[in-house]
């Protein structure tokens, strides 16, 4: 099942780098909703563009920008969700940020 393979998947990372793995469920510890509306409005982008993170030939300016868009419209409206993903404006500009961060190591 696709649980198994992601659960596969974080051991081999945890394996590799175990501190990053220690982080990354510390982030989902403290904000579960949060991090699993970035997983869904991620794995949407994927879908539909192919890979979203830094191999999708955009660059921390293009992140940056679309992040500043999606928080504008998180500050003046809220409870507005994107069309597409139904996911709320402030979880696009997170993803955006952490692609930003992604790009830009």
């Amino acid at each position: 099942t696709e649980a198994r393979r992601l659960i596969q998947a974080l051991t081999e990372a945890a394996d590799r780098d175990p501190r990053l793995v220690i982080d990354q469920l510390a982030a989902i510890r403290n904000c579960p909703h949060a991090i699993a509306a970035m997983g869904r409005a991620l794995a949407h982008g994927e879908r539909k563009h192919g890979a979203t993170g830094p191999s999708a030939n955009q660059t921390a300016q293009d992140h940056a920008e679309r992040a500043m868009s999606h928080a504008a419209v998180a500050f003046s409206r809220p409870e507005e969700r994107d069309d597409e993903t139904g996911e709320l404006h402030a979880t696009h500009a997170a993803c955006r940020w952490a692609l930003f961060r992604e790009v830009s190591r």
